[in-house]
């Protein structure tokens, strides 16, 4: 593999773990829930409310909280393929469909949030 082709999957890897925490926190402040500044996701599925809904996939994100760290400061013995690139992306469209949907079922959708603040 190619250093460009790893420095993509690479990042899609960091990214992907990126909009999985951020869709994580956006739950928890809905929520009223503090939580940590560090990026362990399944510390942070584990703060959300009891009755908040979440597939089982998304509740053991161990593999994408790696990439927080590995996507960024990457070893050689480290690179990631395609294949884990795809399996950052699927966990990352769990955890943000799987947050859209309650933050919908709680009142709250992306058509709402974009009226906030326009008087």
């Amino acid at each position: 593999m190619s250093p460009d082709q790893w420095d993509r999957w690479r990042h899609v890897c960091f990214h992907a773990q990126q909009a999985a925490e951020k869709a994580l926190k956006a739950a928890l402040i809905q929520a009223g829930t503090k939580f940590p500044f560090h990026h362990d996701l399944d510390e942070l599925c584990g703060l959300l409310p009891p009755d908040w809904r979440m597939p089982d996939a998304a509740r053991h994100l161990g593999d994408l909280t790696d990439w927080a760290v590995k996507g960024r400061y990457a070893l050689p013995k480290e690179m990631p393929e395609r294949k884990d690139a795809c399996t950052a992306l699927s966990l990352a469209r769990t955890v943000f469909v799987a947050v859209r949907e309650e933050l919908g079922r709680r009142g709250v959708t992306l058509d709402d949030r974009a009226k906030i603040g326009d008087g």
